[in-house]
């Protein structure tokens, strides 16, 4: 990942007032062996997701919407629209359980009728967006200009090395936000603010208006229909926990759902979606909020270099579900109930916290090798772990499961 942030002086906008690194590398352990973030280019992430879908015979339906739905006791019918060469048609299906992840305009939240509690940041308005230019260093991060009257950030977007992301805003003078609304409208903007001639601007991949939202939902799910990722939580992107966030909703409601359509669990242990989500969600509005604030209204230089750094919390290693009432320790190791960002949760191996690893382990059979734990955990199946005692006991938990 780009880990290096230039903060560059305007006129002429090449002379470097500043350089740091965000996110500085840390060297991989047993523990955390993925320890260093990169930057995925969204469409690569579609794409990734659409192949592994593909193994199972899924496919991803475009062009098709949501109009509403009713849930009864044991399913939940869904009104579809799809379009198809310009023509629309309706649809009406049943399933067992249905999944809002439509965004921060959900369609499912707003029908579910759960709070959205939160507020917008009038005074922040922003242009986003992703261009093909040539003339900055792919490498690096490259802010221009000041958040309080007008500012430029480019990135690399994590998609291909001439593709940038960009940032255009201020918080005092929106004018140059407002106004940028095409092509030459942007690269005017660009060049205004950072004071450069010299680049090179091919097409726009996108182009959007971004005003940052704090507000989570007071409930993830209301019997059989769930909500995940933004429309269950909207933030500020500062901290980059956006993407990671909603994927681990999904992932925590994922197996639950299967284990319970399965007949292997109980259905009371889909409430512990809302219960070990809900702190964590809270936790990173917090986190993300406080860098925000202090990157757009740093009080002074050394808060404004401090908010551009990133510490471990927002490596996500830490997040646990400590609070869960389906997670239970014994209290051995006295009070173990943590914040739901817990620094310690990343290697502390308390019941709820990440899971630990364990290297140079024997595996006797089918084949001797050696293994760590990281080699035998799996994202589809659970793990059952047996220390000690007699041997009858071991193989008695064996036959018990």
């Amino acid at each position: 990942m780009p880990r290096t942030f230039e903060d560059l002086r305007t006129p002429g906008g090449t002379k470097i007032l500043a350089e740091d690194d965000m996110m500085p590398y840390t060297k991989p352990t047993y523990h955390t062996p993925y320890i260093n973030p990169m930057v995925l280019g969204q469409n690569y992430l579609e794409a990734i997701l659409r192949r592994h879908l593909k193994k199972y015979g899924v496919k991803v339906e475009l062009a098709t919407a949501l109009e509403k739905f009713e849930q009864y006791d044991d399913h939940v019918v869904a009104h579809i629209l799809k379009t198809v060469d310009g023509k629309a048609t309706s649809e009406i299906a049943n399933f067992a359980y249905l999944v809002g992840a439509d965004g921060a305009h959900s369609t499912v939240r707003k029908q579910l009728g759960v709070s959205f509690l939160g507020k917008s940041i009038p005074e922040a308005y922003m242009k986003v967006g992703d261009i093909e230019m040539e003339g900055l260093d792919p490498k690096l991060w490259h802010f221009w200009g000041d958040t309080q009257t007008k500012m430029v950030l480019i990135r690399p977007s994590g998609q291909d090395p001439d593709v940038f992301s960009f940032v255009i805003s201020g918080e005092n003078n929106l004018t140059h936000v407002t106004e940028t609304s095409g092509r030459e409208d942007l690269i005017r903007a660009i060049e205004e603010i950072s004071g450069r001639k010299d680049f090179v601007f091919k097409a726009i991949r996108w182009i959007s208006n971004y005003r940052p939202t704090v507000r989570m939902v007071d409930k993830f799910h209301v019997n059989r229909v769930f909500l995940a990722g933004d429309a269950a939580h909207c933030h500020s992107f500062t901290g980059g926990q956006g993407m990671n966030s909603s994927s681990q909703d999904a992932f925590n409601l994922g197996w639950k759902l299967a284990l319970v359509e399965k007949g292997f669990a109980p259905s009371s242990l889909l409430d512990s979606y809302d219960e070990e989500r809900t702190p964590v969600i809270a936790e990173m509005l917090n986190i993300t909020t406080k860098l925000y604030k202090s990157a757009v209204n740093p009080s002074n230089e050394k808060e404004k270099a401090a908010s551009w750094k990133r510490g471990p919390e927002v490596h996500m290693l830490s997040v646990n579900c400590r609070t869960s009432s389906f997670v239970i320790d014994d209290g051995a190791l006295g009070e173990f109930v943590g914040p739901a960002y817990n620094p310690e949760s990343s290697t502390a191996a308390r019941a709820g916290d990440r899971a630990p690893n364990a290297p140079e382990l024997q595996q006797i059979s089918p084949v001797k090798e050696e293994k760590s734990l990281f080699q035998i955990y799996g994202s589809g199946y659970h793990t059952i772990l047996v220390f000690g005692g007699p041997q009858r006991r071991i193989v008695l938990c064996s036959q018990s499961l």
